[in-house]
């Protein structure tokens, strides 16, 4: 089998020897496409090698988990801010509430008078942290932040 570079290299190295200009022929006007496929192994599909294929495909990737991580702080969100409700609202049944209605002398008197600050401590951290995972949200959806 010859191979269609290697002739038209010798026939080019024999124009050079003669000093004739090197002029393409009509017939080896082959496109890069052509010239690339006629390298490849037996069996290989040029489309393996396409590269917006391949981009399109990470992309869509790429976006799929950004997708999926943005789901996932939104319900780490969820959850910090039942966690802050419950720690210190006004709701009957948050810590502090029920801590503030208690009998003196009890146990829950006796919690809030030790306690009372930590959990209105704890409670601020994590909303704080709550708070900072919604501009990390917010700023998801703006492409310059992407890959961050």
């Amino acid at each position: 089998m010859t191979n269609l570079f290697e002739n038209i290299f010798y026939r080019n190295l024999v124009k050079e020897a003669a000093n004739e200009p090197i002029v393409p022929q009509e017939n080896d006007q082959t496109t890069d496409v052509e010239a690339m496929q006629a390298t490849l192994d037996p069996g290989t599909d040029p489309a393996d090698l396409d590269v917006q294929q391949h981009t399109i495909v990470a992309a869509q990737a790429s976006a799929a988990a950004a997708a999926k991580m943005v789901s996932e702080v939104q319900g780490w969100v969820t959850r910090l801010d039942e966690m802050i409700k419950f720690l210190n609202s006004t709701d009957s049944k948050s810590i502090q509430s029920q801590l503030a209605s208690a009998a003196p002398k009890s146990l829950f008197d006796s919690i809030r008078i030790g306690e009372s600050k930590k959990i209105s401590r704890v409670s601020m951290d994590i909303a704080s942290l709550s708070e900072m995972l919604k501009g990390y949200l917010a700023g998801a959806t703006d492409p310059k932040y992407r890959g961050v």
